[in-house]
């Protein structure tokens, strides 16, 4: 039986076997599986301690030979930094330092959706990165993740920019002349059209950054993110005269 006195121990036992060397990775991959479900369940009830479970979550991403729950993990890390406030500076930091080694998570697929939610995250609370410039360049060092990933690269460089451009000095004209010459250039002919599409964007946007004086931050973060129950759209009341099920033509 799980309860708030014994998770912390009980997490601990199945994290020496999830890192025992001839565990089978069909097995680790169950306990990584069940490890996450205990946590998890009943919108994180046995949890005291939000910053230990972030730990927990950065630890299977990291796991000797991998894991196929590499998108659950990221999940997991999304949901956590979304819902609760109190700890988006410390996901922030760890997050930032995963990005910052992102050449370990090359060879695994499925791990390597970590660095997705490590992205947004990095991205929409980017007033916690400890060193928004190198963070920004982590995004920006490779094109040989899956495109889905480079995309959110993109899109949340752009965004870690745009919190940078409160403060105009040279070096950030230095960094936007570097974006336009050396780093974003290669993303433009990937062959995949969302990662081109992001590149193009991302280019137009410090153009205007630099050649005008807005305020480009409100195009990100105009408005605070809030966590959405999964079912509340089943709250919202069908507007008098809409009928769903006319066909428009």
């Amino acid at each position: 039986m799980v309860t708030k006195k014994n998770l912390m121990e009980i997490v601990q036992k199945l994290l020496v076997n999830v890192n025992e060397s001839q565990m089978g990775n069909k097995y680790r991959d169950e306990i990584i599986a069940k490890l996450i479900d205990i946590c998890s369940q009943n919108d994180y009830q046995f949890i005291a301690n939000f910053e230990w479970y972030i730990t927990v979550l950065v630890e299977l991403s990291r796991v000797e030979g991998g894991t196929e729950h590499g998108g659950l993990i990221a999940q997991q890390l999304l949901d956590v930094a979304i819902r609760v406030e109190a700890i988006r500076s410390f996901v922030t930091r760890h997050m930032a330092i995963l990005l910052e080694n992102s050449h370990l998570f090359l060879n695994n697929s499925s791990v390597c959706e970590v660095l997705y939610a490590a992205a947004w995250i990095c991205g929409e609370f980017a007033d916690f990165i400890p060193n928004q410039m190198q963070t920004l360049l982590h995004l920006l060092t490779t094109t040989a993740f899956p495109a889905h990933i480079t995309a959110v690269f993109l899109q949340n460089a752009s965004k870690i920019l745009s919190k940078m451009s409160n403060e105009k000095t040279d070096d950030f004209y230095k960094l936007c002349d570097e974006l336009i010459d050396k780093h974003l250039p290669h993303f433009l002919t990937n062959e995949d059209l969302e990662v081109q599409e992001r590149a193009s964007s991302f280019l137009q946007i410090i153009q205007i950054i630099k050649s005008e004086d807005l305020n480009v931050e409100q195009l990100f973060f105009a408005y605070a993110l809030n966590p959405v129950a999964a079912k509340a759209q089943r709250k919202v009341p069908i507007p008098v005269g809409l009928e769903l099920d006319l066909p428009f033509v």
